[in-house]
């Protein structure tokens, strides 16, 4: 919210997935200090630096991240057996069976999801 009311981020701009990784985002607006961006987020949720992370961000809210030391063994926010969803209401986590992705797939799946 401070980044929106320094100017720094249009808060209102489409849900975007944004990475630890700089060359895995996925509609990050133009105006996002990306680099400040995720300084702050992970200061905020204490993600050790040698965690590879990607979170879907919905205005002010990060609404799923996921994170890896490996690629095949995830943490999960919310938790482990939710899922992002997109429908006319917006984005939402949903229950779902437990299926075990690796963090590649949950990327793809979440960017696939936001270009709906």
């Amino acid at each position: 919210m401070e980044m929106d009311e320094q100017g720094k981020w249009n808060s209102e701009a489409a849900p975007f997935v944004i990475s630890s990784d700089a060359s895995m985002g996925h509609n990050i607006p133009s105006d996002l200090d990306r680099e400040l961006f995720m300084e702050r987020l992970t200061g905020y949720t204490e993600i050790p630096e040698d965690m590879d992370c990607f979170f879907v961000i919905d205005e002010y809210s990060v609404v799923y991240g996921c994170g890896t030391y490996d690629g095949d063994t995830c943490y999960y926010y919310p938790s482990e057996d939710m899922i992002p969803v997109i429908d006319c209401s917006g984005i939402y986590n949903t229950s779902e069976p437990t299926v075990k992705r690796s963090y590649d797939e949950l990327y793809g799946y979440c960017c696939e999801l936001l270009d709906k």
